[in-house]
């Protein structure tokens, strides 16, 4: 993922945050399982780039959310001038990514990036304490989810994706064809208008 296609504002997306951004950088938080994971593919590596990206903009301080880090994972965040957070056990017995609910007290955002179901659901709640916007970010569309998961499975999951884009202030969507896909889903809630085309390099033939 070498760029961010220009469809992709993250300055635009945020700028109605509660105080004006002409004085301070814009503090833009993604949530994620880890800085670097074999375990989720995907949205690690999504979520790593797009950090990396978005902290190239002088006016953006990027800091990621994260279950796990070491030092060298910090080391390698801090070099692209990314802030690695991570999360405390809060609940016992609960879904670790759960604990991604739970930002410490202090830690200021103008908006929080979610993506997909497993790192998008945290943040409903995340906005309601926090007042900041919420980005949602989608990369895999509902027909694909049914080629990995029983037919019912990728329905729910499904349909609980569209409901946190609904909720969603922003979305993104990796490639045209899935901006295309989501501007559908979401036109009956009118929130099609609020779907945007986030297009990587190493994404072009999506």
């Amino acid at each position: 993922m070498s760029g961010l296609s220009k469809d992709f504002d993250i300055t635009s997306v945020a700028s109605t945050s509660q105080d004006s951004q002409v004085n301070r950088k814009l503090r833009v938080t993604l949530l994620s399982r880890a800085w670097r994971s074999s375990t989720d593919g995907d949205l690690s590596t999504i979520n790593r780039e797009l950090a990396i990206q978005l902290a190239k903009h002088s006016n953006v301080e990027v800091s990621v959310f994260l279950l796990q880090c070491d030092e060298e994972d910090r080391n390698n965040a801090a070099s692209h001038h990314v802030q690695l957070v991570k999360a405390k056990k809060k609940v016992i017995g609960c879904n670790p990514v759960d604990w991604l609910r739970n930002v410490p007290d202090g830690h200021v955002m103008d908006c929080v990036v979610g993506h997909g179901v497993s790192l998008g659901k945290q943040v409903q709640f995340i906005r309601k304490d926090h007042q900041c916007k919420w980005i949602q970010v989608v990369h895999t569309a509902s027909e694909e989810l049914g080629m990995y998961k029983n037919i019912w499975q990728g329905e729910q999951l499904h349909k609980i994706e569209v409901e946190l884009c609904e909720m969603a202030d922003q979305i993104v969507a990796i490639g045209p064809k899935l901006t295309d896909a989501y501007k559908g889903y979401l036109r009956g809630s009118k929130k099609e208008q609020n779907v945007i085309n986030l297009t990587p390099s190493i994404f072009l033939n999506f």
